[in-house]
C-alpha cells in the first residue's frame, strides 16, 4: 500500500507488507497517538477518516453474556483508542494518498 511509502512510521503504526504478499484492503487501519485530534485535523483539511470498532468487542452489548469486563483484554482496549481507518478505495489517486500522508506527517511535527 502506498501509504507505507509516504507516512513516517515513527508516528504511525501501519500494516506491514512483504514482497511475497498482495493485499487488497477494504480498510486501511493505522494506530496512532492523539487519534481524535488527528481525525479532526484531517477533517479540517478535507480528509474523512473513520473509527471502526471504537468499543472493543468484549465490551459491546452483544458480548455481555460472555462476562468480560474492562481490563480483561488490555491490548484490545488500547488499540480501540488508537485505531483510525484512512481513506482507501479503487478511485483513490496517488496524489490524494500523498496529500493525506503529508497531512499526517505534518500533524505529528506540529503536535
Amino acid at each position: 500500500m502506498k501509504y507505507n511509502n509516504y507516512i513516517d512510521s515513527k508516528y504511525v503504526y501501519m500494516p506491514k507488507e512483504t514482497n511475497k504478499e498482495f493485499n487488497t484492503y477494504h480498510t486501511f487501519v493505522v494506530q496512532v497517538k492523539q487519534r481524535d485530534k488527528l481525525k479532526n485535523y484531517l477533517k479540517r483539511n478535507g480528509v474523512d477518516s473513520t473509527i471502526h470498532y471504537p468499543v472493543p468487542i468484549h465490551l459491546q452489548k452483544c458480548s455481555i453474556k460472555l462476562g468480560y469486563k474492562k481490563g480483561d483484554f488490555l491490548t484490545t482496549e488500547s488499540q480501540a483508542k488508537e485505531i483510525l481507518s484512512l481513506p482507501i478505495n479503487q478511485f483513490l489517486q496517488n496524489k490524494e494518498i500523498v496529500k493525506i500522508s503529508k497531512l499526517i506527517n505534518n500533524f505529528y511535527k506540529i503536535f
